[in-house]
């Protein structure tokens, strides 16, 4: 089956294509707007890959959280993609891609991602799968009620930043942090769709639009 992942959740770019020719992944990060980058590299990695966009057995995408407008940009570009080759569109959870690299890891982790404002998205993970749900809070009020004797993974591409957020409250516990980059996510999709089979590669009709957790500047404004 030929797979195409999306993801355009950070300032990184990443598509990546699994075909006849084998899985391609390409990215770019740039300050411009991702909508000028990612036809172009989307093309470039079904060529790689060996098949056209109409040819797409399941398209992946971030789900969220995530810049609003990054998840806008890959749902939409994913959503073409469905209706062009008539596949299912499935949603892959932004914090698990980060989490995805220490699945085997037997203990607690928290992947996190900068939500501006002094706040981060935030999911608790324990022996490699879920253990809560996606929090928007600040640095503190994230690791407040975990156990400091217990040792603490911290990763996603803003850990470093979640970490400095943390201040002396970093050195109260067993605490590792591990940055992770944003430019191979959309393998980690086709990786965690090919492993997870049942999840998603069913159709998901009803998949309309991403999680954002909070609502935008506009709509708070109102």
């Amino acid at each position: 089956m030929n797979l195409l992942a999306i993801d355009t959740v950070s300032r990184t770019v990443s598509v990546t294509a699994d075909g006849p020719r084998g899985r391609c992944t390409v990215s770019f990060a740039s300050k411009i707007q991702h909508a000028e980058t990612l036809l172009s590299l989307m093309n470039a990695a079904l060529d790689q890959a060996g098949f056209a966009a109409g040819e797409t057995g399941l398209v992946l995408c971030a789900e969220g959280p995530g810049s609003f407008t990054g998840l806008r940009i890959a749902f939409a570009a994913a959503k073409g993609v469905q209706l062009a080759s008539d596949c299912p569109l499935v949603p892959v959870p932004t914090l698990t891609c980060y989490a995805e690299q220490f699945r085997a890891w037997k203990g607690s982790l928290l992947s996190v991602l900068d939500a501006k404002k002094k706040r981060f998205y935030v999911q608790l993970f324990s022996n490699g799968a879920p253990a809560g749900e996606v929090r928007d809070c600040s640095a503190e009020e994230a690791v407040e009620s975990l156990d400091p004797a217990l040792p603490l993974i911290i990763t996603g591409p803003d850990a470093g930043l979640f970490a400095a957020s943390l201040g002396t409250v970093l050195n109260t516990g067993q605490f590792t942090v591990i940055p992770c980059g944003t430019d191979g996510i959309s393998r980690t999709m086709v990786e965690i769709a090919l492993r997870e089979r049942t999840d998603y590669t069913g159709n998901r009709d009803d998949y309309s639009a991403p999680i954002y957790v909070r609502k935008s500047d506009a709509e708070t404004a109102r």
